[in-house]
């Protein structure tokens, strides 16, 4: 199976974490950016910030999602950042949720 095809797959069933589209903006903006700013993580923390203003913009940019569809989540993943890659994943999610 493709990484496309896990992930078309993999968003049928995708449960989020997070019980809103707020709760995760919470999380990554009080939780997980400040941890990646601290840890040394910038260009992956920036990424987060524009998911956020992707979020909050109701705003979709096809060229940034499929920047995190094919190359940054299938390379969190191959980095061993299975956690970091569901939390894009998650994003991914909520905008879809917000384009229904």
């Amino acid at each position: 199976m493709s990484y496309k095809e896990y992930l078309k797959e993999r968003f049928h069933k995708f449960q989020p974490s997070h019980n809103s589209v707020e709760d995760y903006i919470d999380f990554l903006e009080g939780t997980l950016i400040p941890d990646l700013r601290e840890s040394g993580s910038d260009f992956t923390a920036d990424d987060f910030e524009t998911v956020i203003k992707m979020l909050k913009n109701s705003a979709r940019d096809a060229k940034f999602e499929l920047y995190l569809k094919d190359t940054l989540i299938p390379d969190l993943r191959e980095s061993g950042k299975d956690f970091t890659a569901e939390d894009f994943e998650e994003g991914l999610y909520w905008l879809e949720q917000g384009a229904k």
